[in-house]
């Protein structure tokens, strides 16, 4: 498991004892001496605290460097499994068909059974132009079966809905200002809220910072060879990694990144 970062972590395991006020700005190697491990990573972190200098003049933290078309959409179809169906299992891509309704759906994404919420399936209705008219929103039925044991939730209240439109939020590749680093993040998608199309609160990226052994991932072991080379392990990596979350579901000590807000009105 990677070791979280702390703020000592680099003094303390990697003896990096860079000081501001030693005014040290390079670190001139000559023939002759014992190259140190100390003056690699010092020599690193030298370079990034120019960077860092910089980019605090032109950049807040947290600023979006390089934007990813930041998107919400409200309208993330659901269906719910009963806990009387005989199989959950599914594939992302699978079409499913209502016994009773006749609706077909493609399935985009499912979540697991958690925190009381039954299996979710997120789909987009595939064949709703051929249902006779009279619904406004065709759906599947409460209670009817999907095939292969699969039922949708019987209960259907406002609270406790069997079928609606919940929220996810997507971001595409993306470059923020954090932590003194211009940091990339992956195109993601997060589900706002399960089963609401009006969800509020502050949207965003959780930060998290780590430090990555041979241990966590192999790749770091020597590659000069086809294959990793198990007996050569190499450098230690320091990550940062942006994860798109609301700011509700984070714990009062992690760090976020504030994106968009959104507020319903009443």
């Amino acid at each position: 498991m990677a070791t979280t970062y702390t703020d000592t972590l680099f003094a303390t395991q990697y003896r990096d004892d860079y000081s501001d006020s030693a005014g040290f700005y390079r670190i001139l190697f000559n023939g002759g001496k014992v190259l140190q491990s100390r003056e690699l990573t010092q020599m690193q972190t030298i370079i990034n605290k120019q960077i860092e200098r910089f980019g605090n003049n032109v950049f807040k933290e947290g600023a979006v460097v390089k934007a990813g078309g930041f998107a919400l959409d409200t309208a993330y179809e659901f269906v719910k499994l009963d806990t009387t169906s005989t199989s959950t299992s599914a594939n992302v891509g699978d079409v499913i068909t209502g016994a009773t309704s006749g609706l077909r759906a493609e399935i985009l994404e499912i979540v697991a059974a958690a925190s009381g919420d039954p299996v979710t399936y997120y789909i987009r209705y595939v064949n709703t132009s051929s249902v006779s008219a009279g619904a406004s929103t065709p759906r599947f039925t409460p209670g009817e079966g999907l095939g292969s044991g699969r039922i949708v939730q019987i209960t259907n209240t406002s609270i406790n809905p069997a079928v609606g439109r919940g929220s996810r939020v997507t971001v595409g590749e993306s470059v923020y200002f954090t932590q003194g680093f211009f940091v990339y993040t992956e195109a993601q998608a997060y589900i706002v809220s399960k089963y609401s199309d009006a969800p509020n609160g502050d949207i965003g990226f959780k930060i998290t910072q780590d430090v990555v052994s041979e241990n966590d991932d192999v790749t770091l072991y020597d590659n000069s060879t086809s294959n990793p080379n198990l007996t050569a392990p190499g450098a230690h990596r320091y990550r940062i990694q942006l994860y798109l979350t609301d700011r509700a579901s984070l714990s009062a000590n992690e760090n976020f990144i504030h994106v968009a807000t959104r507020t319903t009105c009443t």
